[in-house]
């Protein structure tokens, strides 16, 4: 006996995506001096400068993190309500995209001292890019949807 796949079965598993992404943030947050001293110990004094830069980078990271998790949260909370185009969506689509880019300033200023943070100041700020067109369809969209519902 399965049960198919649907709408509200793909919302759900998105909504877990989110909270385990939020719970993992958060093991993260509190093991990452652990995680990093154990790294500075096996390696060497010579990542003992680094572990204060990249301790400060992670926990930069966290606010667009935080910000994007709550955001991509309520979007689909309120898709699942079967408010897609809704003015709230757009609005969450642009505070995702900020927050992407706000992790790739973060991640580009982070690159200056490990190179492979370049990478994800780039994937991130793609990413941003992505999100703002979505969110220009998203508008365009309810102005056509508002125009057609004042149509006689």
């Amino acid at each position: 006996m399965s049960k198919k796949w649907n709408r509200d079965n793909s919302i759900m598993l998105s909504k877990i995506c989110v909270w385990l992404f939020a719970g993992g943030a958060a093991c993260c947050t509190v093991f990452l001096p652990s995680v990093l001293d154990g790294i500075v110990a096996r390696r060497g004094l010579e990542l003992q400068s680094g572990r204060l830069l990249v301790m400060a980078s992670f926990y930069s990271l966290l606010i667009p993190t935080v910000i994007a998790l709550f955001s991509l949260y309520r979007l689909l909370k309120n898709i699942s309500r079967g408010e897609v185009f809704y003015q709230q969506n757009i609005l969450c689509l642009r505070i995702l995209s900020w927050a992407c880019y706000l992790a790739a300033v973060i991640c580009l200023a982070s690159a200056v001292y490990y190179i492979p943070f370049g990478f994800l100041a780039a994937v991130t700020g793609f990413m941003g890019l992505i999100l703002r067109v979505v969110k220009n369809v998203f508008a365009e969209a309810l102005a056509l949807k508002q125009e057609n519902d004042y149509t006689i």
